[in-house]
């Protein structure tokens, strides 16, 4: 703990620009892993580390032509029954360190952490800072929509369901609109612990008395891009399957659970289906502020090129 302090003590009064790392583990997401990794680039992440978890498809060889571009650290993890995502993104932290980052975004394959100035990430960072905590928003998929980094719908006002109780199907549920919890983004140094997936760090910075370092920032925001294709929806549920096959769905959400009754009875595209909204719903949506317009991430990506 001393060693941590001082560590956290150390950098804050430094005067050399901060370097933004970025880790995420990817399985089987070759339709959108170079649009990140580049998206992300270009906000300023200057170095990426990269756990493949035991990917089947083409995830793995887009992910050795990018190295030719940025600075990836690509680690293969050949489990295919277990996640252990908390596990692999505390390993991520030691990495990032030994490569002199400063700041840590733990991500997702299919999340856009998309600044408000649409430039870049880092001069919302500083060095006092222990965690920033970012809300992230899904963005839908509906119908006539040729790309779904074309939506401009958002969920906004989660519905709450209890996917404990649930069995597949329900026509009262939808996973896409349930609540999206906020994510992480943290300084290293001195960092203890990532806990639930990234929504959650313990620092050493908020051990001290005087004040709490872990603030809510609202200058950048997480566009959550889950559902793109049936034929992506699909491998993801065949992975959920085969994860709770091994005995181990207790290490993913309760949305995980729910959709694995889908993938185990074979209803995979009646899942997909109750997650594509027609424009009957989403103007119900809108009028009770569930769904909101937003045309920031479209109109970003296609700035600098990815839509």
């Amino acid at each position: 703990m001393i060693a941590k302090l001082f560590d956290y003590y150390r950098q804050k009064n430094s005067s050399k620009p901060i370097k933004l790392g970025m880790s995420i583990m990817v399985r089987d997401e070759e339709d959108i892993i170079e649009k990140n990794i580049r998206f992300h680039a270009t906000m300023g992440v200057e170095q990426f580390f990269v756990v493949n978890n035991a990917s089947v498809d083409n995830t793995r060889d887009i992910i050795e032509s990018l190295k030719t571009e940025y600075d990836i650290q690509l680690i293969d993890n050949p489990d295919k029954q277990g996640y252990r995502q908390e596990e692999w993104m505390t390993k991520m932290v030691t990495l990032a360190k030994q490569t002199d980052c400063d700041w840590l975004i733990n991500n997702d394959a299919d999340e856009f952490w998309m600044p408000d100035n649409q430039e870049s990430i880092l001069p919302y960072l500083n060095r006092q800072d222990a965690v920033l905590q970012i809300d992230r928003f899904n963005m839908q998929n509906y119908e006539g929509l040729e790309s779904i980094f074309d939506s401009e719908y958002l969920s906004f006002r989660p519905v709450e369901y209890d996917f404990s109780h649930t069995d597949f199907p329900n026509d009262y549920i939808n996973v896409n609109l349930a609540p999206c919890l906020y994510k992480v983004m943290t300084n290293i140094h001195g960092l203890l612990k990532i806990r639930g997936g990234n929504h959650a760090a313990k620092h050493i910075a908020d051990t001290l008395k005087r004040r709490r370092f872990t603030r809510h920032c609202r200058d950048i925001t997480i566009y959550h891009y889950p559902i793109r294709s049936f034929e992506q929806f699909k491998k993801r549920l065949l992975i959920i399957k085969q994860i709770g096959d091994a005995g181990n769905l207790s290490q993913m959400g309760g949305s995980a659970r729910y959709w694995y009754q889908a993938a185990k009875t074979g209803q995979i595209e009646a899942a997909y289906e109750q997650l594509i909204f027609n424009e009957h719903d989403i103007q119900a949506f809108i009028k009770t502020n569930i769904f909101r317009k937003t045309t920031m991430p479209k109109h970003l990506l296609g700035k600098i090129g990815l839509t």
